[in-house]
């Protein structure tokens, strides 16, 4: 019966044409009975005929099939879910490519596919990009494909350099005298390595016990690949000689505050001019 599932008893097979290779117009029925949950047949083949129609449009998968997606915008690592629209009134089944290797149909899904139901699946693009994503319902009377570009949004960033040195400039006038305040600058640069235009926010973590001030506390927006630098200074206090000092710069995506990457400042106070501490060494006389 077209159009719906019946149930037929003691079923062994279904074959459908004329003979055993058959030409597509009559559906044969072999009757069999259960046997250790399989089925075995009772006779050779009871040919039970019935002439199958021919297909009509109606009966072909619907032409205006189309599909939603949810969230419009999704971020890498996010579910999306993907719900077939349009399919007409005759069974078809689905199958859906999308685009990053994993393939899912009405009843199985490979990967990082669920099946939700009949016509909706769930799919997790694991990476950032634009993904062609193909729905395609097919049945014995025809197949129709309808195709969508899906962006997945990833936000990521770079910080450089991540770990900077520099001493002081040496303002003492001997080798122990404690040195004047003296102000360090550090050039750092954000890159956008997201695939999306970002915005990013600096914030000053642990700097110890000398104050570390910026010149910017954001940068504009951002396209992908695009960079912009930001100052930090570091206020080395007077009297400071011989000592370290470790300041912390975090750099935010506005897009999503939890990716982030730090910058370690790592600032000397010299001891003397050449920027080392100096060793005082006594002769000793040996008898």
């Amino acid at each position: 019966q077209r159009g719906a599932w019946v149930a037929l008893q003691n079923l062994h097979s279904l074959r459908m044409g004329a003979g055993a290779t058959g030409d597509g117009t009559r559906l044969y029925v072999v009757g069999g009975y259960a046997v250790n949950n399989g089925f075995s047949s009772s006779s050779a083949r009871n040919e039970m005929t019935t002439t199958c129609p021919a297909c009509t449009a109606a009966d072909a998968p619907a032409a205006g099939l189309a599909f939603t997606f949810a969230p419009g915008l999704p971020r890498a690592g996010e579910p999306v879910r993907f719900d077939a629209l349009n399919m007409g009134s005759t069974p078809v089944d689905l199958s859906w490519d999308f685009g990053d290797g994993v393939i899912s149909d009405s009843s199985t899904a490979q990967n990082a596919a669920v099946v939700l139901s009949a016509d909706s699946v769930t799919h997790t693009y694991a990476a950032g990009g634009t993904y062609t994503v193909v729905l395609t319902a097919s049945n014995g009377c025809g197949t129709v494909v309808v195709r969508q570009a899906v962006t997945a949004v990833q936000y990521a960033l770079q910080l450089d350099p991540p770990v900077a040195e520099q001493t002081a400039p040496y303002t003492g006038g001997g080798a122990y005298a404690p040195a004047a305040a003296a102000e360090v600058t550090y050039t750092l640069r954000v890159t956008n390595s997201g695939n999306t235009v970002d915005r990013f926010t600096f914030s000053i973590g642990a700097s110890g016990n000398w104050t570390t001030t910026l010149s910017a506390w954001s940068t504009a927006n951002l396209a992908p690949g695009e960079g912009a630098d930001v100052t930090a200074s570091v206020l080395v206090p007077a009297g400071a000689s011989g000592t370290w000092n470790a300041s912390t710069i975090m750099a935010i995506s506005s897009g999503s505050p939890d990716v982030y990457r730090s910058s370690t400042l790592m600032t000397l106070a010299p001891a003397s001019a050449s920027g080392r501490i100096q060793h005082a060494f006594i002769p000793v006389l040996l008898r």
